[in-house]
């Protein structure tokens, strides 16, 4: 059968995690899957789409206080490299920012220094960073207040999230936050990441 494109799918099924599951998550478990693809290259404006889809299953589900939180590989890499880290330190350093909300503010500037040797300004600026949340495009602002310097990954990472944003400006506020703190899967994640969030459930990654 000749396909479509943008092919667009999704797909509930039993999953098993092939890792030992953290205290609180079950080895086997439902997941819903939503997938585009496209020919040559899919289009960013489906990095907006995908989220809102979210929200309105779970606005159906009456799932309360909704969030999801959405960065991008692109603006961590590109700011770093404007800190001046090489690859294999912005690695690491997304690693290390990515455990915040576990070691907090002061074990993360610890593990900045030890491990990477990163100098007291630039820890200052990748924490300054990870704090930026903004319930609308105005973190495009916000980043660009923390260096002077720039280049075309950083760019081009602010003007696909201003695009999402302003794509999701329709979803009502405090549901959709662009949080230059999320970096947990940028190791593999190449642009959009979103962090889902309810009062009613742990947090999932997408």
């Amino acid at each position: 059968r000749e396909l479509t494109f943008p092919f667009k799918r999704y797909q509930m099924q039993k999953c098993w995690r092939g890792e030992r599951p953290q205290e609180g998550r079950f080895r086997e478990f439902m997941q819903c899957d939503i997938d585009v693809v496209d020919q040559n290259e899919v289009s960013i404006e489906f990095d907006a789409e995908l989220p809102a889809i979210i929200y309105e299953i779970a606005r159906k589900l009456n799932l309360p206080a909704v969030r999801i939180h959405i960065n991008n590989r692109k603006i961590l890499q590109g700011f770093y490299e404007a800190l001046g880290l090489d690859e294999a330190q912005i690695v690491e350093a997304i690693r290390i920012v990515d455990k915040l909300d576990k070691i907090y503010a002061d074990g993360v500037s610890k593990s900045l220094k030890e491990e990477l040797n990163l100098s007291d300004a630039q820890i200052e600026s990748a924490l300054s960073l990870a704090q930026i949340k903004t319930p609308d495009a105005s973190f495009v602002e916000a980043v660009r207040a923390l260096t002077s310097k720039t280049n075309t990954l950083l760019d081009e990472g602010l003007a696909e999230l201003e695009l999402v944003m302003t794509r999701l400006a329709h979803i009502p506020s405090g549901h959709v936050l662009a949080d230059m703190g999320i970096a947990r899967g940028f190791d593999y994640y190449t642009g959009t990441c979103l962090l889902y969030t309810s009062d009613a459930a742990d947090e999932e990654d997408s």
